[in-house]
């Protein structure tokens, strides 16, 4: 998605940190990146008709939805910031967002709201959300999703997850400013007992215009969460004791402002970086050697997903030991890149033929079971799809009974000492070349199988009969 959206400033806090992240869901890389209709389009994944404007899947699986996992809520000062992870099915189309707030009933008796008492609050594609309520408020938040064959799923969980926004002093002042006369010269207004006022909760407390501050009489117990801006801070006044550990996320640090030079030898270790903080947009091209990097200190849950390009990768530096086993899937691997050198032996079976001897003959006085063919095959536990064949013809020592002469014979397949299938008392007649066909799908297990063709002679006038190009045809049933 092309990076156009222009920069908003004069926005209040709250809505800044809601068009922040919505920023970064459009913005985004790899997995939380925003995908348009034209991408889907273009990569196969679905249709998209033109007069009706209608989107449909090409996948042609749509899958049940699965409960959001991670359902997140965080209050700012007028709204909750509700995030969770993205989903992982096929087929998925939106999350909808439910809230419920305490009755008074449920306030009194400190319960929290039930899940039949949440109502829809929205509707989202992405993976956050933004309710707007007004500050003082409580919400309990519960999601689920819906796939594009408009079926719900479960909800993330029976207990909903609350999140309070914050009192804005600004907010509260122009309240109070319209309530008691927004000329009036006061530099504060005294509020004793808490109120509400045009449907804002407002508490109890001084409301400040302006005030001297004595110097150290402000602690921290006296600064709101996310009340300092940039602009209150003066330059170099933050130092490494200030910042406690974990506390930087990486979307507290602009793209590309941290810089080799800015970041003293060995002084970051694993345990003052948060999982998934650091992506590929917050480090500049080439600035972490393998000097920088201690040894085993980098591991699989501080990589965020689809961060790591082949430019980051050194030459033959993935080797068997860095994969763990199963964790490379079909998505994972490009089209046409797996060549036959890749592919270990009977891990992909094509059909496998054996013939016996051209000709076989037996006699009217051999009434014992013949083998004709044998072969033994691998088979990995998939279904196999065996196919014997074979021609015969007999003849007496006498021509001149050719009309009336037949034969009778027995047709088995075997595997091992197992009766597979066969034909029983089967009757040839006299000169001709009649076919025999015999298929059998069997289930025979992982391992070694051998497969046997036999034939018995049991009845007729004929003095002997000759059996031409006996074989079994074998193929292995893999999805």
């Amino acid at each position: 998605m092309a990076n156009n959206l222009p920069t908003v400033t004069g926005l209040p806090r709250d809505m800044q940190m809601f068009v922040q992240r919505v920023r970064e869901a459009l913005e985004g890389n790899g997995l939380d990146s925003a995908v348009t209709t034209r991408q889907l389009v273009a990569a196969g994944i679905a249709g998209f008709n033109t007069g009706s404007g209608v989107l449909t899947t090409t996948l042609g699986r749509v899958d049940p939805p699965r409960p959001p996992t991670n359902l997140a809520a965080v209050g700012a000062f007028s709204s909750i910031i509700v995030d969770w992870e993205g989903p992982a099915y096929v087929g998925h189309a939106y999350t909808e967002i439910w809230a419920a707030e305490q009755s008074v009933a449920q306030a009194a008796a400190s319960e929290a709201p039930l899940l039949a008492d949440a109502v829809l609050v929205g509707m989202n594609a992405g993976n956050n959300f933004a309710h707007q309520i007004g500050s003082s408020s409580t919400r309990y938040y519960w999601a689920r999703n819906i796939n594009i064959n408009g079926v719900a799923g479960a909800y993330n969980a029976t207990d909903g997850v609350a999140a309070t926004t914050g009192d804005d002093p600004e907010y509260l002042m122009e309240v109070l400013s319209e309530s008691f006369g927004g000329t009036s010269e006061a530099p504060f207004f005294q509020i004793d007992a808490a109120t509400t006022i045009n449907g804002v909760s407002i508490p109890a407390g001084t409301y400040m215009k302006a005030a001297f501050i004595a110097d150290a009489t402000i602690n921290r117990a006296k600064i709101q969460d996310a009340a300092i801006d940039s602009a209150k801070i003066a330059s170099a006044t933050i130092v490494a004791a200030n910042i406690g550990d974990a506390t930087i996320t990486g979307a507290k640090i602009a793209s590309a402002t941290i810089t080799n030079a800015n970041i003293a030898n060995a002084t970051i270790t694993n345990a003052n970086i948060a999982n998934a903080a650091v992506q590929a947009a917050n480090i500049a091209d080439a600035t972490i050697t393998g000097a920088k990097i201690g040894s085993a200190t980098i591991t699989n849950a501080n990589i965020a997903n689809a961060t790591i390009e082949t430019a980051k990768i050194a030459n033959g530096a993935i080797t068997n030991a860095q994969i763990f086993d199963a964790a490379i899937t079909t998505a994972k691997i490009e089209n046409a890149a797996i060549s036959t050198a890749k592919i270990g032996n009977n891990m992909v079976t094509f059909p496998q033929f054996l013939q016996g001897a051209h000709t076989t003959t037996l006699l009217s006085t051999n009434t014992a079971e013949t083998t004709l063919v044998t072969f033994t095959v691998y088979n990995s536990g998939a279904p196999a799809q065996l196919t014997a064949t074979m021609n015969s013809s007999h003849r007496n020592n006498v021509p001149l009974t050719i009309a009336n002469e037949y034969a009778q014979f027995n047709f088995k397949l075997y595997r091992g000492s197992n009766l597979l299938t066969g034909f029983l008392n089967q009757l040839v007649g006299g000169f001709n070349l009649s076919s025999t066909i015999i298929t059998k799908l069997d289930n025979p297990g992982a391992g070694n199988h051998t497969y046997t063709l036999k034939v018995q002679n049991v009845g007729g006038n004929a003095a002997r009969t000759m059996l031409f190009y006996p074989a079994i045809a074998y193929v292995e049933l893999k999805k």
